[in-house]
């Protein structure tokens, strides 16, 4: 039989949630992309839409009964010698609860003509007349949707008869470990305080730091699931910490500063992400790519989606560790553009799969006057030779079919040098346009001046 126990969670309104779990198991729960809700708070704050949320209740005893014979041990609460037999599915066991309340939700979506997006399968979609007129973003029991009154009456009106909702709430309500926040004309969205609070700081003795005796074991698990935590929240809503997420790879105290500075700067310098409403049509997509030439190989990227107002929207960032060779400084940085272009190239299928709008301008900013000059160089130079690669190639091809135009910044401009430098104008200078929804004037001068 499979032993089990109670765990109770206090909820942000206050209420307690009681679920049983199966001991010495996991459950991987489908969980919508975090670039798909940031996405979705761009397209909020564009139609008007007001953003909702709800949690419903039991959603497990939704779900088809299990389909094989599961016998548990009763919780010591229940006081029995007997043993239970499962007719319905409970956390960590291998039919999964989570995936089964999904099909059945799923399902349930479908017949009302919802359709999953290609890219995110717990990012869903309703059509009116040809256009989306609702989206809801599904994680577990917890949706969080928008839509015009048409979605309302024929999506959410149904729901509402199927299923019971232990809590509804718009504006202004909490979504797994997010706050969010809506206002006239643009949508915030920034980390829940209470969950960076209990973050832990960890210590590693004298000994155990220089590496003369092995990391306890238990200590080591503790290490990896705090640089896991801190990589979660440096990928959903603080990029100015991804630099000392993305370098702590191993237990040594060097690596484990980099861990409690990450957590030093969410504590000390919150950031709320601000979401304006601008016109997708007419907007670009902005990125600032770096990439450092050394043993470790780091890139980065930031996406954002401009007006030529100066506001902008994040989309997607990214820090993280070339694992292809590198023979030369050019070749890092000319890999971390191409990474970068592949992203924009996701988004842009993305928001036509939702927007049914054609694909934006991509304008890629640097700061390295020998990647630009390279990549502009004209094939019959003879320079062209000595930098010719494969990286290099792939970038004047998109050039040259107008795929991508390449901007030459300063240094103190290039928001993505946090990403791979540990001291760097980044992160003070990314936290003013990430919190404001706006760029500087001296930037939007360079990308859209075409003549710089």
């Amino acid at each position: 039989a499979v032993a089990v126990h109670w765990v109770v969670i206090k909820k942000a309104n206050g209420f307690f949630n009681a679920r049983l779990v199966a001991m010495g198991h996991q459950d991987n729960s489908l969980t919508c992309n975090r670039d798909s809700i940031r996405l979705l708070m761009a397209i909020v704050a564009r139609n008007g839409w007001t953003l909702q949320h709800i949690d419903i209740q039991a959603a497990f005893l939704h779900e088809q009964r299990i389909e094989r014979e599961v016998l548990i041990q009763p919780p010591a609460e229940a006081k029995t010698t007997k043993v239970w037999k499962l007719n319905k599915c409970i956390y960590g066991i291998v039919d999964s609860a989570h995936h089964m309340w999904y099909a059945h939700l799923r399902d349930a979506l479908k017949s009302m003509n919802v359709e999953m997006s290609s890219f995110d399968e717990s990012l869903m979609f309703w059509r009116n007349n040809g256009r989306v007129s609702g989206i809801l973003a599904i994680r577990v029991d917890d949706l969080m949707y928008c839509g015009d009154a048409s979605f309302e009456e024929s999506v959410l009106k149904v729901i509402r008869e199927r299923f019971r909702f232990a809590v509804e709430s718009n504006h202004e309500f909490h979504y797994t470990n997010l706050e969010i926040k809506q206002a006239p004309g643009h949508v915030m969205m920034s980390q829940n305080l209470a969950y960076i609070n209990k973050l832990p700081k960890m210590y590693l003795s004298r000994s155990e730091g220089d590496g003369s005796i092995a990391v306890d074991e238990r200590k080591k698990g503790r290490i990896m699931h705090l640089r896991d935590q801190l990589l979660g929240v440096s990928a959903l809503t603080r990029p100015d910490v991804a630099y000392n997420a993305v370098c702590s790879t191993s237990e040594t105290r060097k690596e484990l500063h980099y861990l409690n500075k990450a957590k030093k700067v969410l504590r000390k310098r919150p950031l709320t992400l601000k979401f304006p409403a601008l016109p997708f049509e007419m907007a670009k997509l902005i990125v600032f790519c770096d990439a450092v030439y050394s043993s470790n190989h780091l890139a980065g990227f930031l996406i954002l989606l401009v007006s030529s107002s100066g506001k902008c929207c994040p989309l997607t960032w990214q820090s993280y560790k070339i694992q292809r060779t590198c023979a030369n400084f050019l070749v890092a940085k000319s890999w971390a553009m191409i990474d970068a272009m592949e992203a924009c190239e996701l988004i842009q299928l993305r928001i036509f799969e939702l927007l049914n709008i054609e694909k934006q301008q991509v304008i890629v900013m640097t700061d390295c006057k020998s990647l630009y000059d390279s990549i502009h160089l004209d094939k019959d130079d003879k320079k062209s030779a000595y930098v010719l690669s494969y990286p290099m190639a792939c970038l004047r091809q998109q050039i040259s079919n107008c795929e991508m135009m390449v901007r030459l910044i300063s240094s103190r401009m290039q928001l993505a040098a946090c990403f791979t430098k540990p001291r760097a104008y980044g992160p003070r200078l990314l936290h003013d346009v990430l919190s404001s929804g706006k760029l500087s004037s001296e930037l939007l001068n360079i990308i859209f001046n075409h003549d710089h």
